[in-house]
């Protein structure tokens, strides 16, 4: 794991996921300011193992970073700018990007934001937004949605979201029964909300 004086947000790790990586970066940086991002990537490994053993052998061996993921960032700028409404926008501007590179990066087709609202993250409100995409694996096509929300904590900002598979487009009847759509989004709701 990095060290920095960047701290690591604090995330859910459920069970039957992993942390996939945890790194520092930097996404961001001119002149007038950078941004230093801490990033912890968690997969769900029980789902991969559940559509693994329905698909057989014909699952990706990356299926693990396809099927359902996670992850929470802090975003520090520097030179540090107290949080204030058009600072967030701008903040969820580039990172809503990001996010969307990183679907694709992932594997991810049609990437789309489909709509994006104002959302409560305990006493903090956040700019969330919804992404609907298809992911293909070995012979399976899947309808995926994805939200992502950025937050200030009051310090740093905070961008947290994840993928979750919604329907199977094409491939096995047998992969659809381990995809459970409305529970997924409020797990994912959850582990947003639990990320400080």
């Amino acid at each position: 794991m990095p060290s920095s004086d960047l701290p690591s947000p604090t995330v859910p790790v459920p069970e039957g996921w992993r942390v996939a990586s945890d790194e520092l970066t930097t996404p961001f940086d001119v002149r007038v300011v950078s941004v230093r991002a801490h990033t912890v990537v968690l997969a769900d490994d029980a789902l991969r193992e559940r559509v693994e053993e329905r698909v057989e052998a014909n699952a990706d061996a990356d299926a693990d970073a396809t099927w359902r993921f996670f992850f929470a960032s802090r975003l520090r700028l520097a030179p540090a700018a107290p949080p204030s409404r058009a600072m967030t926008r701008i903040v969820a501007n580039r990172a809503n990007a990001g996010f969307a590179d990183t679907l694709r990066e992932r594997g991810f087709d049609a990437v789309r934001a489909a709509d994006s609202r104002r959302w409560s993250v305990r006493e903090e409100t956040a700019d969330l937004t919804r992404y609907e995409a298809r992911v293909a694996v070995g012979d399976v096509c899947v309808d995926v949605e994805a939200y992502f929300a950025v937050w200030s904590d009051g310090s740093d900002f905070l961008a947290a979201g994840g993928a979750y598979p919604r329907a199977v487009a094409s491939g096995p009847d047998a992969v659809a029964a381990c995809f459970e759509p409305e529970r997924f989004r409020e797990e994912l709701f959850e582990m947003i909300r639990a990320t400080r």
